[in-house]
């Protein structure tokens, strides 16, 4: 977006619909047994969440059972042991790119939300407690940039061995 005058500037603002972006993180530990309370949970809150992230899908391998309406559906795919897998439900009214990364063993999924003229970009990435943390630090220091040239949020779920 080139904007060269005031006029322009506040034309562009008026264009602007999302000035605020909501999004929630759930650790499901498993989809099947934990979907209909998340559900609830959303169906209590008197708002609409742009992002939802949930983690621990526990390899999920029917993804449309869970699809919701007006939401862009995003699997991570990873199934490195049964409690993996990243789920992504993006509003449809949002400009948005994604993308799944592989950080080492792992995957990411990378969002990029267009909105007032900006991107901002949120990463969602799970590490099991199995898994050494050595590629989601080499890939943290990697980001780091990135993050301080743009709004960015950075979702991490790391289960901690009891």
């Amino acid at each position: 977006m080139n904007i060269e005058t005031v006029e322009e500037f506040k034309d562009s603002q008026k264009e602007c619909k999302y000035k605020n972006l909501s999004l929630i993180h759930n650790n499901m530990r498993s989809m099947t047994k934990n979907f209909d309370e998340f559900d609830a949970l959303l169906y209590g809150l008197d708002w609409e969440i742009d992002c939802m992230v949930l983690s621990e899908t526990w390899a999920t391998c029917d993804i449309s059972l869970y699809e919701r309406r007006g939401y862009e559906t995003i699997y991570s795919e990873s199934m490195i042991n049964q409690n993996d897998g990243l789920l992504v439900f993006m509003n449809e009214n949002l400009d948005f790119d994604y993308r799944i990364v592989s950080v080492g063993e792992l995957k990411a999924i990378v969002l990029d939300i267009f909105s007032c003229g900006k991107r901002i970009q949120a990463i969602a990435i799970y590490l099991s407690p199995s898994r050494s943390p050595v590629g989601v630090n080499i890939y943290n220091d990697q980001i780091k940039f990135d993050m301080t040239l743009l709004s960015g949020i950075l979702i991490k779920t790391f289960s901690v061995k009891q």
